[in-house]
């Protein structure tokens, strides 16, 4: 009797088991079927224990099953003849789908990305005015309307300072980030565009204008070779020599989506401008009152040597204040503007160079998978002209629409200001000083400040220190030298104003 009953527990043990794992196979599960094939059901699910047992429990039939030798052989060996015939490829083995965590998506995805890029951009300009106002405090002066150190160029370095600390922000920022960095970056590109007036050419006079346009030309072609000497990327010299020939990080700002800049590549760029162009706003009044006689040659030298608008008005502000020379500041300033006007035709022409080197780059590399079975690239050599194509298509291939609505913004901007001067309002309808107000609202606040600066703490957020480490001090050695070129042309440029002024007979100031 006692081995009948010892007998029947052993085949009730032995069906419990089969059950167990029959439903984790059902299950079909990846874990239960490792268990099942190298550690038989030592680890099962303790839910599939339950599950068999409960079977086993609720049934009225007597154990009557008899195992064949299929299943004899599992009992002792851990594994059944179908998980030993069971393919054992992982194309196989059934997937398991782990269901991905819900991503919030629509507008409010974009919130805290936005949120804190713009927190960022306010902690930015108030970095930038503090600092400023330390700066010229130290030269003597203490009244001071704007920083000379640029808000954006902070904004940047805080979004860096943040994306490399030691924490790791959440991902749910990511939305909020890239849309700062496309949409808002190209929008204030598209309101910057209402600072620059040809108007403002006209006031610098024909002496001033061949030296703008002789020293940005130097500094577009000077930079890009010396970053082909330093091993740069064609897009990291073209942004600082951008930078640094026209107007410092917005000129920055614009050219980089223009051209599919990367972070590191802006980074770089901006930092050069930050750099060189405060050394720049604080040696060149001193230099210029040591050297010039005049203040016209002075303002050219100030609107020239330095790179961005504030630290330009910084320069001519310490000049007017500690030599007491308002013209020199008027001519600086006018100076500076029309460097910045250049932005204009700058931008749409980087546009079809960068285009242009990257149709050769891909016709190459298309002529060089190819090499193999034509025999050469001498036949590939054409494919690296783009095709002739009227002036309207080829603007139209190589300019993003944003430059288009940047270049609309200062025609606007432009025709506003001419029918001023000729009528006294602007377009017949607005009063001058609305008009003015307005388009420095849309330039300066709502373009160079709110969206360029939220935009550039968003391409901070984005740039990390080990990218840059990888440069190393390149971009630095090209910054200097582009700088120096660019401030010595613009000494030359400013030397030679009295020696025209006197030939065409006009008064020197």
């Amino acid at each position: 009797m006692m081995l009948k009953f010892a007998y029947r527990g052993v085949r009730a043990v032995s069906l419990a088991r089969m059950n167990i794992l029959a439903l984790a196979q059902q299950r079909d599960t990846a874990s239960s079927t490792d268990s099942h094939q190298h550690h038989g059901v030592g680890n099962v699910d303790s839910s599939l224990v339950k599950d068999a047992v409960g079977r086993l429990s609720h049934s009225t039939k007597p154990v009557t099953a008899v195992m064949d030798s299929n299943q004899y052989r599992f009992l002792s060996t851990g594994r059944s003849q179908a998980a030993e015939s069971e393919p054992q490829s992982a194309a196989a083995k059934p997937e398991t789908t782990v269901p991905a965590k819900p991503v919030a998506s629509g507008p409010l995805s974009l919130l805290p990305g936005v949120a804190l890029s713009m927190g960022l951009m306010y902690g930015g300009f108030e970095l930038a005015s503090v600092l400023g106002k330390e700066l010229m405090a130290l030269q003597g002066l203490t009244e001071v309307a704007k920083s000379p150190i640029s808000g954006v160029s902070m904004a940047i370095l805080l979004g860096m300072a943040l994306k490399n600390m030691p924490l790791t922000l959440p991902t749910r920022v990511n939305p909020g980030i890239a849309l700062c960095k496309d949409k808002a970056l190209k929008a204030g590109i598209m309101c910057v565009g209402a600072k620059l007036s040809l108007m403002d050419i006209a006031q610098v006079g024909l002496v001033g204008i061949p030296v703008v346009g002789l020293t940005v030309a130097t500094g577009l072609t000077v930079a890009p070779m010396f970053g082909r000497w330093f091993g740069l990327t064609d897009k990291m010299s073209s942004l600082i020599a951008t930078g640094t020939s026209i107007c410092g990080v917005t000129a920055i700002s614009a050219l980089a989506p223009t051209i599919k800049a990367s972070e590191q590549e802006t980074a770089f760029a901006i930092a050069n401008v930050v750099a060189f162009g405060t050394i720049n706003m604080l040696a060149t009044p001193y230099i210029a009152h040591a050297v010039f006689e005049n203040s016209t040659s002075v303002g050219v030298f100030l609107g020239l040597a330095v790179h961005d608008t504030a630290q330009v008005v910084g320069s001519a502000l310490t000049y007017k204040e500690m030599f007491g020379d308002q013209v020199a500041f008027q001519t600086a300033v006018l100076t500076k503007l029309t460097r910045n006007i250049l932005l204009a035709g700058v931008i749409p022409y980087m546009a079809y160079k960068h285009a242009r080197l990257d149709q050769q780059a891909e016709a190459a590399a298309a002529a060089g998978a190819k090499g193999a079975s034509t025999g050469g690239l001498k036949d590939a050599s054409a494919m690296t002209t783009p095709p002739d194509m009227g002036a309207f298509a080829l603007l139209k291939k190589y300019t993003p629409a944003f430059v288009l609505g940047f270049l609309g913004m200062s025609v606007v901007r432009s025709v506003g200001d001419a029918s001023v001067a000729e009528f006294g309002q602007a377009f017949g309808v607005l009063d001058p000083h609305l008009w003015k107000s307005t388009v420095n609202f849309i330039g300066d606040d709502v373009g160079s400040r709110y969206l360029l600066g939220t935009a550039m703490a968003a391409v901070g957020l984005s740039t990390s220190f080990t990218a840059l480490k990888a440069v190393g001090w390149r971009p630095f050695a090209v910054g200097l030298s582009a700088a120096m070129v660019v401030s010595t042309t613009g000494f030359l440029g400013a030397s030679a104003i009295p020696i025209v002024q006197s030939y065409l007979g006009q008064g020197i100031v």
